[in-house]
């Protein structure tokens, strides 16, 4: 999919690549397309699906059985290792994330951690209003 916003100048003035020379115009594999991929945020190589989606199930397990583990561990009160256990990976998920966003990585691992213990929270609150039913 090409992005309509290609080749817009500084001004917000509409820059008119002549046919061919446009980003959505062009062959993969040219070196036109080498060029423009970074230039303008389009992927450089195709990633398969199905290893995104296992190394995306693999995080999931990884990351996903930390809250567990003060649990698993036995730990008197498990509560609150639990939690800052939680926000670490919350945290580090999102330093991570920052390697392939303009975001510095303490911005986009703050931003992770807010979002992530707000749901983390909203989870928590539902679990325990619905206490009675099981």
């Amino acid at each position: 999919r090409c992005d309509p916003g290609l080749g817009q100048a500084e001004g917000g003035e509409r820059a008119r690549p002549e046919r061919g020379r446009h980003p959505c115009h062009l062959r993969r594999g040219s070196v036109a397309v080498e060029i423009a991929e970074p230039q303008h945020g389009m992927a450089a190589v195709q990633r398969s699906p199905a290893r995104a989606a296992l190394y995306t199930f693999i995080a999931f397990v990884v990351c996903g059985s930390v809250p567990l583990l003060p649990y698993l561990a036995r730990v008197d009160q498990p509560e609150w290792p639990s939690a800052i256990m939680t926000a670490a990976v919350f945290f580090a998920i999102g330093s991570v994330r920052s390697l392939w966003s303009p975001k510095s990585w303490w911005l986009a691992g703050t931003e992770t951690l807010i979002i992530g213990m707000l749901a983390a929270g909203v989870a928590y609150a539902v679990g325990y209003g619905l206490r009675g039913l099981v």
